[in-house]
């Protein structure tokens, strides 16, 4: 008989350890909103959480890199738009210098205009953001554009970032290809402004084509800019979808549903306070109960 409630008493000692914990882990995730916090408490999970952690880690890793590089680009491209603005209004000097009713006056007037656009082209050349020149490559702590005649000091490196999984796209553009190659955009400005000066019509004639190679050039590798920047555009949307799948795969496993704790938790309760009663009385049970 001894033996016997001994086993009893056991059995509720047991149940009720185990309906106290119950109770405390629910308590836990009313309190957390997280379903476990150990891996323990729920192994078959752990790798799919691991998992999705380390994922979206990396998406938000890809996704700052984007976020940096657009907005060079963005800068860049404001620049470059400042470039074609300048090459337009050397055209326009160029077209009006050709016309037969200038006078040499009027020529040596669009002569210091020329030197003044020159200015704010090497200015754009040099741009900087963070104190980072944006088209001299690598060197990019040196200023790329200066001398007279106009020589580019920049690397002809160019600037990939990752942008997804095993994905990378182009981020910069360096100067010798916006401003020196094929077309010396410096050399011809220096060329119209001597022919302006001189009123050589031959050579002015000669410089409304070459500016017009010049201003195609800025605006092709302008247009490079921009597809590389759409790229990362299409890159960041298919980034954020991934972020936000793992992100619910993780709060499936990780979330807990309070509405369901809430509800779990009234019952485990009822059966810890059943267990107690049960365990108060064998508890008060004495050797003749037992007679």
């Amino acid at each position: 008989m001894r033996s016997t409630a001994m086993g009893q008493y056991r059995s509720v000692q047991h149940n009720l350890s185990k309906a106290s914990s119950r109770v405390d882990r629910l308590y836990l995730q009313a309190t957390t909103g997280e379903k476990f916090r150990l891996a323990s408490d729920n192994p078959s999970a752990v790798g799919t959480v691991l998992s999705s952690r380390s994922g979206i880690t990396m998406q938000e890793r890809h996704m700052e890199n984007i976020a940096t590089a657009q907005d060079r680009m963005n800068s860049a491209d404001s620049y470059l738009g400042s470039a074609e603005n300048v090459m337009q209004r050397l055209t326009e000097i160029t077209t009006a210098a050709l016309n037969g009713s200038a006078s040499q006056a009027d020529l040596t007037t669009y002569a210091k205009e020329v030197v003044t656009l020159k200015e704010q082209l090497l200015d754009v050349a040099n741009a900087q953001v963070d104190g980072k020149y944006l088209f001299a490559g690598f060197n990019d702590q040196i200023v790329p554009f200066s001398g007279d005649p106009v020589v580019y000091g920049g690397t002809t490196d160019t600037k990939w970032i990752e942008s997804g999984p095993g994905e990378t796209v182009q981020s910069n553009l360096t100067g010798d290809v916006l401003f020196i190659a094929p077309v010396d955009v410096f050399g011809e400005v220096d060329a119209l402004e001597a022919a302006l000066l001189t009123g050589d019509s031959a050579v002015l004639d000669e410089k409304l084509a070459t500016l017009e190679q010049a201003a195609e050039q800025i605006r092709s590798q302008r247009g490079i800019l921009g597809s590389n920047n759409a790229r990362l555009d299409d890159s960041l949307v298919l980034l954020e979808d991934a972020q936000l799948q793992l992100q619910s795969t993780l709060s499936c496993y990780e979330d807990a549903d309070l509405t369901q704790v809430v509800s779990e938790m009234a019952q485990a309760e009822q059966a810890l306070e059943a267990a107690l009663a049960v365990s108060s009385r064998i508890a008060s049970l004495s050797l003749l109960d037992y007679l």
